[in-house]
């Protein structure tokens, strides 16, 4: 079974060399008082990568089909045969019941929630891309925040658990 990336290995921290992971290392690991700049160098380093989608979009949100629909108002051209929505419902539920594939490895749940379909070429990118943000953030942050931020489960949101926690303002003792 494949788990996306639900937990960061604490142990992992220990077992790495410090001088690789420094060559492999965009930044310096997080801390209160570069988290400026932290968050700003990785978000260009993902743009660069073309990765910067994974800290906006869970993968329902990046890979969700978009319907055809008509806006009300707007005319449709004559040629075009009108679909009945029960219609696509029914065709829908006939090729689930069907026993094609079954036997075979099945790949992990390829339609979210409330029905709607995905696209499974975009899901799959989403995954690879997954793994690559997770990677770059897990070796730029320590071991406390790898601990923070793995009972999340979309790279977004552990993102957004990170910027939330180093963006609160903090009073200084003087």
């Amino acid at each position: 079974m494949f788990h996306l990336f639900t937990s960061i290995p604490t142990n992992a921290f220990a077992k790495m060399n410090p001088e690789t992971m420094t060559k492999k290392r965009p930044v310096d690991i997080l801390t209160h008082k570069n988290w400026r700049e932290w968050f700003q160098l990785l978000e260009l380093h993902f743009a660069g990568e073309e990765l910067d989608f994974m800290l906006r979009e869970t993968e329902e949100e990046y890979c969700a089909v978009i319907a055809f629909t008509t806006q009300p108002g707007s005319s449709t051209c004559t040629n075009t045969p009108i679909t009945d929505r029960n219609e696509v419902d029914d065709l829908g539920k006939t090729l689930d019941g069907l026993s094609l594939g079954k036997g075979r490895r099945t790949e992990p749940k390829t339609r979210p929630q409330e029905g709607r379909a995905i696209n499974i070429e975009k899901q799959r990118l989403h995954r690879k891309a997954s793994a690559k943000v997770l990677y770059t953030i897990s070796i730029c942050i320590d071991s406390l925040d790898g601990d923070l931020i793995c009972e999340f489960a979309t790279v977004k949101d552990k993102w957004n658990q990170l910027f939330a926690k180093y963006s609160k303002i903090r009073l200084q003792a003087n």
